[in-house]
């Protein structure tokens, strides 16, 4: 079967339409399903326009192809599971962690100057820690490598790097706000 299978779409190579040619246009936008273990047809035969363009094509081949009938979408999400299990998307972890600092930081715009001192110290702190670990991180890299960590080379790290990146930013944000409630207080 699968010999005279390739012999006959190795033999319709030629015949078979282009991308994008005018007749590609006019096929049909909408899939067809595809039934486990039964020969698909992805083209339907195409009947040109009876205006004479084309003398000897009036039907375009089908392009065929069969599915393995061990092949099933349940298997194969669940073979991608397997795969994916313990893995958390980059653009999912910045999503939940985004969220989570947006409402931690929504707060500290009504907290008092006391609250805020202390939010202050704290980031001081964790900012000291994710530094040092990422400075031992790029220590290590130097000695292994002989050169300076590149933005590639940030991978294994890369959640200490995005956590240290926002607690920078959260850092920034209570400074501002401490220095803005001082001038509002000198002022009054």
């Amino acid at each position: 079967d699968r010999y005279r299978l390739v012999k006959q779409i190795l033999s319709r190579v030629n015949s078979i339409p282009i991308i994008g040619s005018p007749s590609s246009k006019r096929r049909s936008p909408l899939l067809q399903p595809i039934i486990e273990g039964e020969t698909a047809s992805f083209f339907k035969e195409i009947k040109e326009e009876e205006d004479g363009s084309e003398d000897d094509s009036s039907v375009k081949p089908d392009f065929t192809v069969t599915i393995k009938s061990d092949f099933g979408v349940k298997s194969f999400l669940d073979r991608l599971e397997d795969d994916v299990d313990g893995f958390i998307s980059p653009v999912d972890d910045r999503i939940s962690s985004r969220s989570s600092q947006d409402m931690g930081l929504s707060n500290l715009h009504a907290a008092s100057m006391r609250e805020l001192v202390e939010q202050l110290q704290e980031v001081r702190e964790d900012k000291k820690k994710i530094r040092k670990k990422l400075r031992d991180f790029e220590d290590n890299f130097f000695r292994q490598n002989g050169r300076n960590v590149q933005k590639e080379d940030r991978v294994p790290m890369a959640e200490e790097y995005n956590e240290y990146k926002q607690v920078k930013a959260k850092l920034r944000l209570l400074e501002v706000l401490i220095s803005k409630r001082d001038l509002s207080s000198k002022i009054m």
